[in-house]
């Protein structure tokens, strides 16, 4: 795992003094797509404790996998965390929980030199995002939540697969 990510959860668990899945071994702070889901839990993340398409075998993670492939994006140019960082978060997902946990997206965010685009997906994690403060340059793109629950809604596969293609084309990604 890449140091400089290493670096920023071993800091939210000290600051939290919580549980936080492990970046993907991929994961690099260089990349240009930060992809945020909603939280850590009720996902095989809870037993791998890794944040990773590739490790977790979940609906989610296959979901997510079919869109970025039809998009035609290489999981290095990726970084997968959540809005709600930690396993404990449970059903905290009011305003100061969303501003509480902005601020720690935004210290993410900081080490990321080369971000050009930040995928949200799902209601409660695009929720927690009005607090977050991004440069002008960084493009904020909204998606559904690729749980199977998230992609029943009507569309909502098919607005995966448009967010995924138009965060590769944001980022500058052939």
């Amino acid at each position: 795992m890449d140091s400089e990510l290493q670096k920023y959860r071993k800091y939210l668990m000290d600051e939290f003094d919580s549980s936080f899945p492990e970046f993907a071994k991929e994961a690099v702070h260089t990349a240009p797509i930060l992809a945020l889901l909603q939280d850590p839990g009720n996902s095989d993340a809870e037993n791998t404790e890794v944040c990773s398409i590739h490790t977790n075998k979940d609906a989610t993670s296959r979901n997510q996998k079919e869109a970025i492939k039809e998009a035609g994006i290489d999981t290095k140019d990726i970084v997968f965390w959540n809005f709600f960082a930690s396993f404990d978060i449970g059903k905290d997902f009011g305003i100061e929980s969303q501003e509480r946990w902005a601020k720690e997206v935004e210290k993410l965010i900081g080490r990321m030199p080369k971000l050009e685009v930040v995928l949200v997906c799902g209601e409660k994690a695009w929720k927690g995002m009005r607090f977050v403060k991004l440069k002008k340059s960084i493009t904020l793109i909204a998606a559904p939540h690729p749980s199977s629950r998230g992609l029943a809604q009507r569309k909502a596969r098919k607005k995966l697969y448009k967010a995924w293609k138009r965060a590769k084309k944001m980022a500058g990604l052939k």
